[in-house]
């Protein structure tokens, strides 16, 4: 029995195409690698190279084609012998697993964002190592960047300008003067995001301000799971796995917050509306 994270409908086992980010392709690859630890099922090496053409369109800085992010540390099946195995081999979808026989040659395919965290909720560990220990070396540096004393934003603007669900910048601008309001007015202020400078100006003016950039999607996303308070982007999943992985101080706009993910302190997981805090978020 093996078990295979499908991360895009038109997966051609060496290449996909239209298909999601990394927040949204995370959530069946973090699935697949829980259900290999509890049953001891071999995996096969997700397919992570994506030609999205829309990225080169858009003339994005991150083209998003994870061709080099992540290395295969656990011997996961891969080449020709993936290839093999998912042309030939049964395909049960993962809601059928309690339905499989163990001892046949068949694959469990893991698809889809399936409920976001509910189903890893309490993974966070196991998960965040899993990641680290697969991403190559290189984008790893943001993992020892000095974030203290800071507040980390992730700005999402890209794809997300298309349909018009970008967070407004003057709401990011109010959570941080809010936010140094109530700590220190010296805070240092870093900036994540796919936009330019132009569309980031009011935010790129405040004192103390820096944009920081690691030079991928994953190096990025460790680097913003290691930030002292983060400030997400409504509706971005990216955003939800920062806060995810880290467990820090968090602030997302109004009807930012899709799904609790901190059953152990939910006062530090919270909504502004840009004009006011609960005290409880400091303490």
């Amino acid at each position: 029995m093996y078990i295979y994270a499908k991360l895009s409908r038109y997966d051609f086992f060496v290449t996909r195409i239209i298909g999601s980010g990394l927040g949204n392709i995370l959530f069946p690859w973090a699935r697949s690698v829980i259900a290999a630890k509890k049953s001891g099922f071999q995996k096969i090496q997700p397919t992570w190279l994506n030609m999205r053409i829309g990225s080169i369109i858009r003339r994005e800085n991150d083209l998003r084609f994870y061709s080099d992010l992540f290395i295969n540390t656990n011997n996961d099946i891969n080449g020709v012998k993936k290839i093999l195995y998912l042309l030939f081999l049964k395909k049960i979808p993962e809601n059928q697993i309690s339905k499989v026989n163990p001892h046949k040659n068949d694959i469990i395919i893991y698809t889809g964002i399936q409920g976001y965290f509910l189903p890893i909720i309490n993974d966070y560990r196991y998960i965040n190592n899993q990641l680290i220990k697969m991403t190559s070396p290189k984008h790893l540096n943001g993992l020892f960047y000095d974030y203290s004393n800071s507040i980390s934003l992730h700005v999402r603007l890209g794809d997300f300008k298309v349909d018009k669900q970008t967070t407004p910048i003057s709401w990011f601008c109010d959570v941080v003067n809010l936010v140094r309001k109530n700590t220190t007015s010296n805070l240092r202020l870093y900036i994540f995001s796919d936009g330019n400078d132009k569309e980031l100006a009011p935010l790129l003016e405040l004192d103390n301000s820096k944009r920081l950039s690691f030079g991928s999607s994953i190096a990025d996303l460790l680097a913003l799971s290691k930030s002292n308070i983060l400030v997400g982007s409504k509706g971005s999943t990216f955003s939800m796995w920062a806060s995810y992985l880290g467990r820090m101080p968090v602030i997302w706009p109004p009807g930012g917050l899709m799904q609790r993910l901190y059953s152990d302190n939910s006062l530090q997981e919270i909504e502004s509306d840009g004009l006011s805090l609960p005290p409880t978020f400091f303490v």
